[in-house]
């Protein structure tokens, strides 16, 4: 699936959405101690809408492989797909470490490594607005940053047209 996908612009909502519960499905077998709900609006045709391949996968990863620390071992993972007036919104919701404490251990492990997947992420998103003429845009929040959370983890939330024309 990851090298039929990655071949493509884009992808429909439903081929993510079976994507993610089938790369789940494979870290759960290394590691059970996470959960991870996928869901979608009724409002969005699974078929009609399309997004951008292997943009959702790695922030599950991250959560997986670097939401947990010694104290907190199981997570939850909320992936979220809505219509938001004429955009797709994407939030994905865990409660782990959070991505500030992550970085902080990884720094401090890893002699001043600095992580590329984020950035990478956030650098696509830039490419496919310029070339698509698109209005998408990406967050990640540390949930100690916000306001309302009484609890610790990440939230990505990302922004896609729902209308895209392929060129």
């Amino acid at each position: 699936m990851t090298l039929n996908h990655s071949g493509q612009s884009f992808i429909s909502l439903r081929n993510t959405m079976e994507y993610l519960h089938r790369y789940v499905e494979m870290e759960q077998v290394r590691n059970a101690d996470f959960t991870c709900r996928i869901l979608a609006d009724d409002e969005l045709d699974p078929d009609e809408t399309i997004l951008p391949p292997m943009l959702i996968q790695p922030f599950i990863e991250n959560a997986i492989w670097h939401g947990t620390s010694g104290n907190k071992k199981n997570i939850n993972i909320n992936v979220d797909f809505k219509k938001v007036n004429d955009q797709l919104v994407c939030i994905i919701d865990d409660n782990g470490i959070g991505i500030n404490q992550s970085l902080e251990l990884k720094s401090t492990n890893a002699g001043g490594h600095q992580p590329v997947g984020i950035s990478n992420i956030q650098n696509r998103i830039h490419l496919l607005n310029e070339k698509y003429n698109l209005h998408s845009s990406i967050t990640v929040e540390d949930k100690l940053n916000l306001p309302g959370y009484g609890e610790t983890g990440t939230i990505v939330t990302l922004r896609l047209p729902l209308e895209i024309t392929k060129k």
